[in-house]
């Protein structure tokens, strides 16, 4: 599992560091929690998408408070992780009716 709460300066670069290079890194995700941290951007959600570790393991993502995310990145996500079990996305507030 992989969480970060309240970093307001952690970013999208930050996530990609953390799948390529650290503890992540060929490793099955099964949940992720991102929370208040508002540089977060649809391209974290596209890239958590798209990326092996999470891919057919991941059954729970929570991006609570991710101001900047959108439709896009929220889309992305459910399409790739078709075993998602659980999504939770409060207080996204570019977020809507169309990827909710």
């Amino acid at each position: 599992n992989f969480t970060v709460y309240g970093d307001k300066t952690l970013n999208d670069n930050f996530i990609k560091q953390m799948f390529n290079h650290g503890k992540i890194k060929n490793k099955r995700v099964r949940g992720i929690e991102i929370g208040s941290c508002k540089n977060i951007t649809d391209d974290t959600a596209e890239f958590i998408a798209n990326s092996e570790e999470c891919k057919n393991s991941m059954q729970r993502i929570g991006l609570i408070g991710c101001y900047n995310l959108t439709d896009k990145g929220i889309t992305a996500i459910v399409k790739s992780n078709p075993q998602l079990k659980n999504i939770s996305i409060p207080h996204c507030n570019k977020l809507t009716d169309a990827s909710i």
